[in-house]
């Protein structure tokens, strides 16, 4: 679960940057486009003022001069987002810088874990091993005629098929227990939660 864990992050990790490098393959296809509006622009203004130069009345070089002023501030317009997007431009590429680095991190995080996992799991499973022949030994005190409804709620629940009782009460489902059920538990019984269906035990007494 671990190793699937960080492999999930390495996995995001990567997306972050794929996803960096294709804001900014985009941003530079609307640079460019940009630009060679910008270029069309300029090249409109110049033969505007040409026309401008060569007018033959006042009517034509109004028309003109109100032309060239529109298509100017548009250039400036443009000039400004040009600006905005090169500026985006290099806040990208130290994002792109930034979520390579944490990749880059995740993947030596990931390859230590994994070595270390690797290094600690013939420990795990000797222990697993040493651990299930104590269980087989400590479930012999189960009664024969229960054990099959005890490993269904042990291979459902884990550790909560058992549950504690404190004073007369289920831990597991805070029941109150008939006073005859808590009698039996007190005298050894091996008894299931008539709520809950888990295998009651009473806290051994305190030794000195």
């Amino acid at each position: 679960k671990a190793i699937k864990a960080k492999q999930q992050f390495v996995a995001q990790r990567a997306s972050e940057v794929e996803n960096q490098k294709e804001r900014q393959k985009k941003l530079k296809l609307a640079l460019d486009q940009s630009n060679l509006q910008l270029k069309s622009n300029e090249s409109k203004l110049e033969q505007l003022r040409g026309k401008l130069n060569a007018a033959n009345s006042n009517k034509e070089y109004e028309v003109f001069t109100a032309q060239i002023e529109a298509d100017t501030v548009a250039k400036s317009v443009l000039e400004d987002e040009i600006l905005g997007m090169l500026d985006k431009l290099d806040e990208g590429k130290n994002l792109i810088s930034e979520a390579e680095k944490s990749l880059e991190k995740a993947k030596e995080d990931e390859k230590k874990l994994t070595a270390d996992i690797s290094a600690a799991e013939p420990g795990l499973k000797g222990r697993v091993v040493e651990l299930e022949g104590q269980i087989r030994e400590l479930e012999s005190v189960i009664p024969e005629d229960i054990k099959p409804q005890f490993r269904r709620m042990v291979q459902q629940n884990g550790a909560s098929a058992f549950s504690e009782v404190e004073g007369d009460v289920c831990t597991g489902c805070f029941v109150a227990l008939p006073p005859q059920t808590y009698v039996e538990l007190k005298r050894g019984k091996v008894m299931f939660c008539k709520s809950c269906g888990r295998l009651m035990y009473l806290r051994p007494p305190e030794t000195a």
